[in-house]
């Protein structure tokens, strides 16, 4: 496999410290400040929200370099279609787990398929487990 350029990997690994940071608040490591925003019950949600409707706009990226057919043109809006619907869940963090894991599928999809870099995989193999994993454990906490 094709390494990961360094900063695809610095972004991707930013980009996951929101769900460190709440993953590690619902284990108890540290006591998160008591402003609004910095709570992980309610950042873990909105941050994962934006996650995933970003991630539609990177595979509608994907799709968008080449002739798209039909069905790779749902499978990009999936995503944010996904989050929008979660937006209006009254306990978003189980199906926000859910639908994040499962975009590993998508993103070996488009690898295979030549669409997306051959090191998008294992970027996304670290990111999507901190995102779900996060999630996961923060419903069931």
């Amino acid at each position: 496999m094709k390494s990961i350029p360094f900063s695809a990997a610095l972004w991707g690994i930013t980009l996951s410290l929101p769900f460190i940071y709440c993953a590690l608040a619902v284990l108890n490591v540290f006591t998160p400040p008591q402003i609004y925003g910095a709570e992980p019950n309610v950042l873990l949600p909105v941050y994962g929200i934006i996650s995933l409707a970003g991630s539609g706009g990177i595979y509608w990226g994907f799709v968008a370099k080449s002739r798209p057919g039909l069905l790779d043109s749902i499978v990009a809006i999936l995503p944010p279609l996904a989050a929008l619907g979660i937006f209006f869940s009254p306990l978003p963090l189980l199906p926000l787990a859910i639908v994040t894991a499962s975009l590993i599928v998508i993103d070996m999809m488009f690898v295979a398929r030549g669409l997306a870099p051959r090191w998008w995989f294992s970027l996304r193999l670290f990111t999507t487990s901190v995102a779900a994993g996060s999630m996961f454990l923060a419903y069931y906490a």
